[in-house]
């Protein structure tokens, strides 16, 4: 005679259905209480079909969600009847302010009265015709030069180094006038016209038409473009004739 072995629960007494006379468990009931056992008071949800959740009857699903991610109506509605608050009654929550927020505003109008006050001032006007606009950063930046050569164009830019058409203004020198007797002892006279300079100075018009440029073009207006290449030939005139500036 074939024995039937039945169902039982791994744990806990057997379950008997009662509507079933032979007194055998029922499945169903052992997976309600197996159920009720493990999470009592969470909510069921349960995994079907794909792997996709099967959503109960206390969840809606909100614009937005993806990916299987579910917010309760409740956060929607909470989020929405804030929105209709700052709407109407303005940021009725204080919070602190971040200094970045406004930083490009305090930026900005420092930069209007600087360039204004540089363009109505009487002072600096041989720099203000090289760099008519103002910036926070130098006039080298993102250049490959050497220190010597930033140090003597930047002096030649400010209108501040050691000739004697500069320190004469100063009351440092006696005259403003060159040793030759042609002319100011400034930059554009020893360049271009101080016969004391010649041989360099043929030098540096060879080099120059080398390059294609032409000679006799004013220092301003070469810093005033930032030609570099005119710029480094005329560094290594002043090098040439020993000039400290």
């Amino acid at each position: 005679m074939r024995t039937v072995k039945h169902f039982s629960p791994p744990q806990g007494p057997k379950i008997f259905c009662s509507a079933n006379k032979s007194q055998q468990p029922c499945r169903q009931h052992a997976k309600r209480e197996f159920r009720s056992v493990i999470s009592p008071s969470e909510p069921q949800i349960s995994l079907g079909g794909r792997g996709k959740k099967k959503i109960r009857h206390h969840q809606k699903r909100t614009r937005g969600d993806r990916w299987g991610k579910f917010k309760p109506a409740k956060e929607k509605g909470r989020k929405n009847s804030l929105a209709k608050v700052g709407a109407t009654e303005g940021d009725t929550y204080p919070r602190e302010i971040v200094f970045n927020e406004f930083y490009f505003l305090v930026r900005g109008n420092s930069l209007v009265n600087w360039q204004r006050k540089w363009d109505e001032d009487e002072d600096g006007r041989w720099l203000h015709s090289i760099i008519p606009k103002v910036s926070l950063k130098p006039w080298f930046n993102r250049l490959d030069l050497s220190r010597d050569f930033i140090r003597i164009f930047s002096r030649l830019m400010s209108n501040h180094c050691s000739l004697d058409a500069v320190l004469y203004r100063f009351d440092i020198a006696g005259s403003n006038l060159c040793s030759c007797g042609q002319g100011y002892h400034d930059i554009e006279h020893i360049v271009w016209s101080c016969e004391v300079h010649l041989v360099a100075r043929t030098n540096l018009i060879d080099s120059l038409r080398a390059r294609g440029k032409p000679p006799n073009v004013p220092v301003r207006d070469v810093l005033a473009v930032l030609d570099l290449d005119y710029m480094l030939e005329i560094y290594l005139f002043l090098k040439a004739i020993d000039l400290r500036l």
